[in-house]
């Protein structure tokens, strides 16, 4: 007898629940700081670029492994940042977005 295909099952992580659960509960008419907020029905996300944040972590544990105390290493934050912006929810909320601010979108969801 022949084996049935392997599909991988995906199940959501206890963010994205809480992420469609805010989404739903509002109705879409928030942001959030996660990129995944908008892709799940929210208004619009405010997120700092990720790859950039990943780098900076790799350099403070180079330090720390080479030697440097943790505690004396400065507090940097994001300096940059990704707005995600869910034109679909914004047109179910009857709202209408200035171009000026779609067009300094890193994305639009349609």
């Amino acid at each position: 007898m022949a084996e049935a295909p392997h599909t991988e099952i995906r199940h959501p992580s206890r963010y994205e629940r809480e992420c469609n659960a805010t989404s739903r509960q509002t109705q879409g008419h928030a942001w959030n700081q996660a990129i995944l907020f908008a892709e799940v029905g929210g208004l619009m996300s405010w997120a700092p670029k990720l790859e950039k944040q990943y780098r900076m972590a790799a350099r403070y544990a180079a330090k720390i492994l080479e030697g440097a105390n943790p505690g004396e290493l400065p507090i940097t934050y994001p300096s940059e940042y990704y707005l995600t912006i869910n034109a679909g929810a914004a047109r179910r909320l009857g709202l209408t977005l200035p171009p000026t601010l779609l067009v300094q979108a890193e994305r639009v969801l349609q």
